[in-house]
């Protein structure tokens, strides 16, 4: 079983209610690189979220993901504009120069490169 990440310092930020939720997620994102399945179990039972609440709004912003994220993380656009500006050879350049596949984090755990539809916050 996976220990529980210590988010009492988050948690002690934030008070326990829906609408500071991505907030708590950006937070243990950018402190494990993803948010671990442990961390959504400590917010399940601490603020009293479904399991689903939690997932989807980890499931709908590009910038949060279940696994391991590169240390540095590029999104790279991904809208029709930007396909139609060429934004598929950027990709393959820009993998091929940070030698990672898309999607996938560098060995080395240093950087990943990801499609967004949009960059969001």
């Amino acid at each position: 079983m996976t220990p529980s990440p210590d988010l009492s310092d988050i948690l002690a930020t934030w008070p326990a209610s829906p609408q500071n939720l991505l907030q708590v997620l950006r937070a243990i994102q950018a402190r494990y690189g993803h948010v671990p399945a442990a961390a959504i179990d400590t917010l399940v039972q601490r603020w009293g979220l479904s399991y689903a609440a939690v997932r989807s709004v980890i499931s709908f912003y590009h910038f949060l993901s279940l696994t391991p994220r590169g240390r540095y993380t590029v999104y790279l656009s991904d809208s029709v504009t930007d396909r139609m500006l060429g934004n598929e050879a950027l990709l393959t350049r820009l993998c091929q120069r940070l030698g990672v596949t898309e999607g996938l984090t560098r060995g080395d755990g240093l950087v990943s490169v990801h499609r967004t539809s949009c960059t969001g916050l």
